[in-house]
């Protein structure tokens, strides 16, 4: 990955939903990203299944989620992408912000 080729925004609120619900959505030449939660918890799961208010893998507001080759041997994360699933934590009083960048 060397060249960032897009960005998107994703609001995540009660309704679990990915990267596939973002605008844009994700670009068929990305091989990685890098999504940061500007505002609010949030859950996730990159098994295709949605997480719950309080099941899946928590992130904290202003964290980084990271899926490029520099992380890990991998030099392709398009399935993964879409598989990415995002749901409000319980404890957030208010729908978070995702903030998304593509790479080549």
């Amino acid at each position: 990955m060397s060249n960032c080729i897009d960005f998107a925004t994703l609001t995540v609120s009660t309704t679990a939903n990915g990267l596939i619900s973002g605008s844009p959505t994700i670009p068929s030449q990305a091989k990685g990203c890098i999504i940061v939660t500007e505002t609010e918890k949030i859950r996730w799961r990159a098994d295709g299944t949605n997480p719950g208010s309080s099941t899946g893998v928590y992130l904290a507001a202003a964290s980084t989620l990271t899926f490029d080759s520099w992380s890990a041997p991998h030099n392709n994360w398009q399935s993964v992408l879409q598989n990415l699933r995002f749901v409000r934590d319980t404890a957030s009083a208010a729908d978070a912000k995702l903030n998304i960048h593509y790479f080549d």
